[in-house]
């Protein structure tokens, strides 16, 4: 992956960001994730994350967006899950509600309040 695509782009920081405001572990880490791959599904995206330190005191799981991504073009909305595994942020999972086609371009997208 080229080096431009290894740091987060706009629309993942700011998922990321609002998962990590109820998920207070995570707002240290931001700044040291490294995408290792993205891949468009058409219904949403896999954003994985390269290997990193296990911290001991993040715990295993998946941990929603609480709050509801407006995306120009998507009439229901999109969410996202974050996913955890032996201490390390592994991946994020961004959804499509319905059955919508998602082609990735993020311009215009916005977050509310609460889902």
């Amino acid at each position: 992956m080229h080096s431009e695509q290894a740091i987060l782009n706009q629309f993942e920081a700011a998922v990321l960001e609002r998962i990590a405001q109820s998920n207070t572990w995570l707002q240290p880490m931001l700044g040291n994730l490294r995408v290792s791959s993205r891949k468009i599904t058409g219904a949403g995206s896999y954003t994985n994350f390269a290997p990193s330190s296990a911290l001991v005191d993040i715990p295993d799981g998946h941990f929603n967006l609480e709050s509801l991504i407006s995306m120009p073009g998507i009439s229901n909305g999109m969410s996202a899950t974050l996913f955890v595994k032996s201490g390390c942020v592994t991946f994020l999972e961004i959804y499509v509600f319905g059955s919508q086609y998602w082609d990735g371009n993020f311009s215009g997208f916005s977050l509310s309040n609460d889902a």
